[in-house]
């Protein structure tokens, strides 16, 4: 995303998009792998929300939800894709610490969507994002 500015230190954070994945990985090894990392980057370093590969979804965890149909099946989207997951809700809630909060400074922030690929470069996979949403608060 381009940055966007924070003129107070926020104590909470709410993240929440949409995304598809599609791939034409193996989906049933771990060899091969594509990975998308999606990252708050911030004044006090960057923060992991979520990472998707080629054997699905992150699982959910207290601060991360992933709503949808996250397996992998014959793709419908187009020849060019052999498989890809339903459309799925991510959201992403943290409350900062204070060691946290005292690192980082007042400035912009920018949330970065990173796909790449892995160990090989024979496959490809791509990633669809929609409705991206990011709320601040004290």
């Amino acid at each position: 995303s381009p940055n966007f500015p924070v003129s107070f230190k926020p104590s909470r954070i709410r993240i929440d998009f949409k995304i598809k994945f599609l791939t034409n990985e193996s989906t049933i090894t771990d060899l091969g792998t594509d990975l998308l990392t999606v990252r708050l980057l911030t004044m006090a370093g960057p923060v992991v929300i979520a990472a998707f590969d080629d054997s699905g979804a992150s699982p959910g965890s207290k601060n991360l939800t992933i709503r949808g149909d996250d397996k992998f099946h014959p793709s419908d989207c187009s020849a060019n894709w052999k498989y890809e997951t339903g459309l799925l809700q991510v959201s992403y809630y943290r409350s900062f610490h204070d060691s946290v909060l005292t690192r980082m400074s007042e400035g912009p922030m920018a949330l970065e969507f990173s796909l790449s690929n892995q160990f090989d470069s024979n496959f490809d996979s791509a990633v669809v994002i929609d409705d991206v949403q990011v709320r601040l608060s004290h």
